[in-house]
């Protein structure tokens, strides 16, 4: 009777389980959607016509010797803008400090950006109202001069919605994970390392489909060429072109303020890197030995760099691979840890689970 009993409950128990975490996939899918319409309200209830425009249809545009460019809109109330996008043409080979000044109203925002190297489009997210006057010109702060000049070419209006599919991914994993900690509270108080788990993956998946595909990471670079050399063995050669190891390697491409800081801009890099770097025949850079005591740590990452060339991946797809697999392994490991632990649970979870941690993963 007992047994009978103790199945029944078993059935019941996991009958619950399943509706639970149901219910958390749909509070995932709710939040995600909220959070869309919350990044979009700008342009469902601003924007008269949720289209891409050149400014010249009702702006005039002026520019000077020096590249800077003055854009001033028609009309007394102003325009709302989504996007500002505009072609850059650097006469340099380093990052370009751009200013960008928007009036609107009786406020002034100004935008501080260093222009990725192989970007080509600027594009600047303003969701602003009542914008009268724009100003683009070369930055004048200390050590972040125009470096030889620039010239900007045509400047476009964006005022579609917003397509970022990282924020939908964010929203939705976080909504999940909140569902999940209030719906299973008890069980995570008794087993900290699912609670571990949990977070620690969605928070690292957020942040693999939200960071840049290049140099985000401390000596990422050297880890890269000793993960890509393991995945290439019995070969000594690596194949990086000259661009994705300038991206990896040279502090002023990879230098924070010179990332990507659209979802635009992230995919023309992204295209580009996978354009010119074919890591499995492409340029092969000088040969680069693994330190034995350092390879276990690089075997999960190295099993992705694999995984990434026989299914024939891109550039994208390498370095998301990659990071993909470094997170299965720290997340492993950690669950692990805290499970054997004999004491002190919560504060190994609280400590694998600091940001800075999850993102060295």
């Amino acid at each position: 009777m007992a047994l009978i009993k103790s199945e029944a409950e078993k059935n019941i128990n996991g009958r619950a389980a399943a509706l639970k975490i149901a219910a958390a996939f749909l509070s995932a899918l709710i939040f995600a959607a909220v959070c869309w319409l919350y990044i979009n309200s700008g342009v469902l209830f601003k924007a008269e016509d949720r289209i891409i425009y050149d400014v010249n249809a009702n702006a005039r545009v002026e520019a000077d010797d020096s590249g800077a460019v003055h854009i001033a809109f028609d009309g007394d109330e102003g325009v709302y803008i989504n996007k500002l996008l505009f072609g850059v043409e650097n006469r340099t080979e380093a990052p370009l400090s751009l200013k960008v000044t928007v009036k609107y109203g009786d406020k002034t925002h100004v935008y501080e950006d260093l222009n990725p190297i192989y970007v080509a489009t600027e594009v600047v997210n303003l969701n602003l109202s009542g914008i009268s006057d724009i100003y683009i010109e070369g930055s004048d702060e200390e050590n972040a001069d125009v470096r030889g000049g620039f010239s900007v070419g045509s400047i476009m209006v964006d005022n579609t919605l917003n397509k970022n599919p990282a924020a939908v991914i964010f929203a939705a994993l976080f909504g999940f994970a909140l569902a999940m900690v209030v719906l299973f509270r008890e069980t995570f108080i008794r087993k900290p390392e699912l609670l571990f788990l949990l977070v620690c993956g969605t928070m690292g998946i957020s942040m693999i489909a939200a960071l840049p595909r290049t140099k985000v990471g401390y000596d990422e670079e050297t880890h890269l060429q000793s993960v890509v050399a393991m995945a290439n063995f019995p070969e000594s050669g690596l194949s990086m072109s000259r661009e994705a190891l300038y991206q990896m390697i040279i502090t002023e491409y990879n230098n924070p303020e010179a990332m990507p800081e659209t979802a635009e801009e992230t995919a023309e890099l992204d295209d580009m890197l996978s354009e010119k770097c074919d890591y499995q025949e492409g340029e092969s850079t000088p040969d680069f030995k693994v330190m034995a005591n350092r390879a276990p740590a690089y075997f999960f990452m190295a099993m992705g760099a694999k995984l990434a060339a026989v299914l024939g991946l891109s550039w994208t797809g390498l370095m998301v691979m990659i990071r993909l697999f470094n997170l299965i392994m720290y997340t492993a490991l950690m669950y692990a840890a805290i499970k054997i632990l004999p004491f002190g649970k919560p504060l190994m979870t609280l400590t694998g689970l600091f940001p800075q941690m999850v993102f060295m993963a």
